[in-house]
């Protein structure tokens, strides 16, 4: 029975027949008929800790207290032999920084044994030569480093405790590994926050990227937490707050700089900026569609202490232990239906919705108020009461 009204809805779904359901009948008529997903990117945090206290991190303002121990090499063996076949890749990566981690090599050679992708984000300041010939002997995949603008005085700044001289003393050591190993691996691209003050900068440091190899560097608009209540201030006093682009800029004004960065891409070097894949406004508008994020359905991430939570940026939303439980028991479990429930019905908690990331739209809102509004349309989503029998067979981990 539940097969033929599941193809019922699935063809009047696809015949436009329920376009004038509102929203969220439409959000969960679509999760209840569709099979589950599984996540492609699996994210782990290997280490809470950090070397340095960036101005701009979640980390330094609130997490800085935290003493939670790192993740052993077993406990990461164990969790990655729960993942299912659907996986591709394994980011090494969390609050921390991952280089800290004494058994991060170890980590990546076992992800790499299964199959996996490996991917880590750093500052790269802890990187030494042996790590650097050993992530190249691993065939690690990628490495993305973290940086703001090549100007020394703002670099130690903003990446407090660290110099501009260190983190290209260590690209270095990097390109030279590669260069003896006669490799292209692991690629190295970049990632960086948007700051008013460093837009100057960012011509010099996209030619000193791609003198050292880099192939891609992404932009993220500044998120500062408005919980924290704390000074957040730069050397020459004025509020970090007020760096966020959209905090003293107009929209227009945004928009003009972030074509100019675009700009700067060319064949041998992409460049993502916000509105490649999402924008810069914080707040969603309420126009009636669904939304949702890749995060929930696609990229979980796991803490050192072996829980997974929805994702790094509200590892507060535990969704289970793989200390006690499978992947299948915590992907299909209690706490992961109730959070999937509040996404398809517009009931977010407060946290998501101020993510860029909430931004594909699981349905439209009913065609009575007009044309539907433009979005990033999801597929990718279901909603089941229990662990599905036809699932239960499938073999985890590669």
């Amino acid at each position: 029975m539940r097969n033929r009204i599941n193809r019922f809805v699935q063809s009047a779904l696809r015949r436009g027949t329920t376009e004038l359901l509102p929203g969220v009948a439409k959000s969960l008529l679509k999760a209840w008929t569709s099979e589950p997903v599984y996540p492609i990117i699996i994210q782990m945090e290997p280490t809470r800790r950090c070397n340095l206290r960036c101005v701009m991190c979640a980390l330094t303002q609130f997490y800085h207290k935290e003493r939670a121990p790192d993740m052993s090499l077993d406990e990461f063996k164990h969790v990655v032999s729960q993942f299912p076949g659907d996986a591709e890749q394994i980011t090494i990566q969390g609050t921390g920084e991952p280089l800290l981690n004494k058994d991060i090599i170890e980590m990546i050679e076992f992800a790499r044994a299964r199959g996996f992708r490996t991917h880590f984000n750093t500052n790269l300041i802890p990187l030494t030569d042996e790590m650097a010939e050993r992530l190249v002997a691993a065939g690690h995949d990628e490495v993305m480093v973290s940086i703001e603008t090549t100007n020394p005085e703002r670099y130690a700044d903003i990446r407090r405790n660290a110099s501009i001289e260190r983190f290209l003393e260590n690209m270095g050591k990097l390109a030279r590994a590669k260069e003896r190993a006669g490799t292209t691996h692991p690629k190295i691209t970049a990632c960086s926050i948007l700051m008013k003050h460093t837009l100057e900068d960012i011509p010099e440091m996209v030619s000193v990227l791609k003198s050292f190899g880099v192939v891609r560097l992404h932009f993220a608009d500044m998120c500062t937490y408005p919980e924290h209540d704390g000074p957040l201030t730069l050397a020459d006093g004025t509020d970090l707050r007020d760096q966020a682009l959209g905090a003293t800029m107009s929209q227009d004004e945004i928009w003009e700089e972030v074509a100019k960065i675009k700009a700067l891409e060319d064949e041998t070097f992409e460049l993502t900026v916000p509105g490649d894949w999402g924008d810069l406004k914080m707040e969603k508008s309420n126009d009636g569609r669904v939304l949702t994020c890749k995060e929930l359905w696609r990229l979980p991430f796991v803490k050192p202490d072996s829980t997974l939570a929805t994702c790094c940026w509200a590892p507060q939303f535990v969704m289970g232990d793989f200390k006690t439980q499978s992947f299948r028991e915590i992907w299909f479990g209690e706490q992961y239906r109730d959070m999937r429930l509040k996404h398809l019905t517009n009931r977010h908690p407060d946290h998501c919705r101020q993510c860029q990331q909430l931004m594909y739209t699981v349905a439209q809102p009913s065609r009575i108020f007009g044309p539907a509004p433009e979005g990033h349309p999801t597929d990718e989503v279901f909603m089941w009461r229990s662990i599905p029998t036809h699932v239960l067979g499938d073999t985890p981990g590669k």
